[in-house]
């Protein structure tokens, strides 16, 4: 599990941004993925999701999101939709 990454930001999509890790590119969704800067570090904080065989990373700007979305989750009938 990762509590965030931190790299640069390679590409800025409509629902995902790429984050370069010494050399591995995420793909982490987002709710607003421009708010971020293609060619600029940034800090993402990540919630790890795994579905049958699929792993997904969704990003958040503060810790305060992450968490709040780890609250999300916890409610019955409420999760992640795939874009």
């Amino acid at each position: 599990m990762f509590e965030y990454l931190k790299g640069m930001v390679t590409a800025v999509m409509p629902s995902y941004i790429v984050v370069d890790v010494a050399g591995v590119g995420y793909r982490i969704i987002t709710a607003n993925p421009f708010a971020f800067t293609e060619q600029q570090v940034a800090t993402v904080y990540v919630e790890q999701i795994v579905r049958d065989n699929e792993q997904t990373l969704y990003g958040f700007q503060t810790l305060d999101e992450k968490t709040l979305f780890q609250k999300l989750l916890a409610v019955s009938g409420i999760g992640p939709n795939q874009p």
